[in-house]
Parts: structure tokens; sequence; C-alpha cells
């Protein structure tokens, strides 16, 4: 359970830790695939919900992994133009370090 939800949130004890296949400079960029995987029918009100707003060039818009993902987003080329609520940038998600 994340702190935010706990009546005594410690964050200290609510770490992800991640793991580098080679070292990591000092003030290098680094990037995390979510690859969220859902068990139900995948639409493009879902694909806006789950958006990523990163701004890579290699970014695949969304942070939902898998070929149920790709599908919806070749179905409907312009699934991130509708009005339901996008997920927020990672930048202004709350930090707890």
């Amino acid at each position: 359970m994340h702190s935010e939800r706990k009546k005594k949130p410690d964050p200290k004890k609510d770490t992800v830790w991640i793991e580098a296949l080679r070292s990591i400079k000092a003030g290098e960029e680094i990037t995390y695939d979510y690859g969220f995987d859902f068990e139900m029918p995948y639409t493009q009100k879902l694909l806006r919900t789950w958006a990523c707003k990163c701004g890579s060039p290699k970014c695949r818009k969304t942070m939902l992994k898998g070929k149920k993902a790709r599908e919806v987003m070749r179905k409907h080329p312009n699934w991130s133009k509708g009005s339901e609520p996008m997920a927020r940038p990672l930048a202004a998600a709350p930090r707890y370090f």
C-alpha cells in the first residue's frame, strides 16, 4: 500500500528499488518502463488515462504494455486527442525520498 493511503505514512518503508545493468553517471537521465498490463478490454479511454507525457521521441506514448495497447493505438491513431483525463506528468508525482 502506498504511503499516501495509510493513516501514518512512512516513506522509508514504501520504497521502489531499481537495479541497473550498468553504472549510471551522476546527472545522467534514466527512464523507467512502467509496462502496466490490465485484465480488461483496452480502449481509447484506458490509453488516455495511462498516457505518458515524457516528451521523448522514442516514447510509445502510453504506460501500458503489450499487443492490446498497440492494437488500440493502431486502430485509433488519434486516441490521445480525447476529452477524458490523462495521467499527470511524472514530474508532478509526489516524491518520497
